[in-house]
């Protein structure tokens, strides 16, 4: 069996943006595996969550029952690819 992982790629601008990911950008490699799941968005902007390690991510912010991403790389993952 093949498997293809796909490379996901967003602007400098985004990555530059992203300052606070511990993770090094792990997300934009394996076609968005290990993404926290998006549960739904608001104007392309507003992005609420399941998120996969909420204690580690400082992009993640807890409302109400569910969580904000304030990721700039995974909102613009969602927002390209609807990933």
């Amino acid at each position: 069996m093949n498997y293809k992982i796909n490379t996901l790629y967003v602007s400098d601008v985004t990555i530059n943006a992203t300052t606070k990911c511990a993770k090094e950008h792990a997300c934009l490699s394996g076609g968005g595996v290990g993404l926290c799941s998006v549960e739904y968005c608001i104007n392309q902007g507003l992005t609420f969550v399941e998120c996969v390690d909420e204690k580690e991510c400082p992009y993640c912010t807890p409302f109400g029952s569910s969580n904000i991403c304030l990721c700039p790389v995974r909102n613009e993952l969602f927002n390209k690819y609807k990933i």
